[in-house]
């Protein structure tokens, strides 16, 4: 049946959005560094942890990744 949403799942949906105001927030790309300096949350999280939560998006076509001298950098679209 519909299980209710996990505590994980729940903070990882709130982490998206919070990513995702960053994002639409900012008028350029930026890297994963900078995107977790702006979320208190995220302070301290791996890049691959981030990229996790990113990667959704950017199958839902909300995000767009774009290489920068050879560094990811994120941007909404």
């Amino acid at each position: 049946g519909s299980r209710k949403p996990t505590a994980k799942r729940i903070e990882s949906e709130t982490l998206r959005t919070q990513i995702l105001d960053v994002l639409v927030s900012e008028d350029r790309p930026i890297r994963i560094s900078e995107i977790c300096e702006k979320i208190p949350a995220l302070e301290g999280s791996t890049s691959q942890r981030v990229v996790m939560l990113i990667r959704p998006m950017m199958l839902d076509g909300k995000v767009k990744r774009t290489y920068i001298k050879k560094v990811a950098h994120y941007c909404a679209v």
